[in-house]
């Protein structure tokens, strides 16, 4: 596969992400199930990304601690999965 046929891929998933709030949810939450890992990945849930902020659910307050502790850990896999830039911080409600 050739690279321009990789970026025009990009540029329509990009244009999607933009348009699509419902492929902008599944990215998100495909994004967070992968840097988070199984048992984690339950405890919260994405439910809005605005200026680099991600915003969590959590399913249980309980969670709160657990999730504050691997915070850096979560953000750090976060911005590998969808880039540096997209997630710069994350917020647990």
């Amino acid at each position: 596969m050739s690279f321009h046929r990789v970026g025009a891929g990009l540029v329509g998933a990009i244009a999607t992400w933009v348009e699509d709030p419902h492929a902008r949810a599944r990215l998100l939450d495909g994004a967070w199930r992968s840097a988070a890992g199984e048992g984690v990945a339950d405890s919260a849930r994405p439910i809005a990304l605005e200026r680099g902020r991600l915003r969590m659910a959590l399913v249980d307050e309980a969670w709160r601690p657990v999730l504050e502790e691997l915070q850096d850990k979560l953000l750090e896999s976060l911005q590998a999965e969808l880039g540096a830039d997209v997630v710069r911080a994350i917020e647990w409600n």
